[in-house]
């Protein structure tokens, strides 16, 4: 009797890939989620190439970590997550290269200080640049759940699905994580 693939679930899919040694069936996973992981890519990254190439490492990075899927969350919110994660490391290494890119600019005179749309640019990307800066103090949990909330824009029971966490474990981390937050920027805030 052979199996059917694509009526299998994900986590027997994993099951088997691992468990198995199935690699034939990371195909179907990759079909199953390649559109998915694209379309998350963009929705962050805006820019359909860069898309492209990031789906694909995302899709390796999870072929390369089944073996850590376990099934504390659906297998969709564990790729969702990595996915995420990604591209928020992708975001941050391009937002550094920008305004590296940027002072070197000021510093050759080739910014217009008088044009406000290029102030108000650099003002908003600024406040997202501290916002980061800020979040990168918390524990990396922490983080996760303030950008599944916040950027993601995840309930708290698909936050909590996602990490393994209860409900209210997931609130308690949430305010927690906000509350450090709000101490750190008065901190820094103080220090300046």
């Amino acid at each position: 009797m052979s199996l059917q693939p694509v009526k299998l679930s994900d986590e027997i899919l994993v099951d088997l890939i691992v468990n198995s040694g199935r690699k034939e069936l990371l195909n179907t996973i990759y079909t199953r989620y390649y559109d998915k992981v694209y379309y998350r890519c963009l929705n962050m990254i805006k820019n359909q190439e860069v898309a492209k190439d990031l789906t694909q490492d995302i899709l390796l990075k999870v072929f390369g970590k089944l073996s850590q899927f376990k099934g504390n969350s659906s297998f969709n919110m564990w790729v969702r997550a990595i996915a995420y994660n990604y591209c928020i490391d992708y975001i941050r290494k391009r937002k550094r290269l920008y305004f590296e890119s940027y002072e070197e600019d000021v510093i050759n005179n080739t910014v217009a200080y008088d044009d406000e749309g290029i102030k108000n640019k650099m003002l908003e990307e600024e406040r997202f640049t501290q916002l980061q800066g800020l979040i990168s103090y918390l524990k990396d949990k922490d983080q996760v759940v303030i950008r599944m909330r916040y950027y993601e824009g995840l309930s708290i029971k698909q936050i909590s699905d996602a990490t393994g966490s209860g409900v209210s474990a997931t609130k308690m981390r949430l305010k927690r994580a906000k509350t450090r937050l709000m101490e750190k920027a008065n901190e820094l805030a103080i220090c300046s």
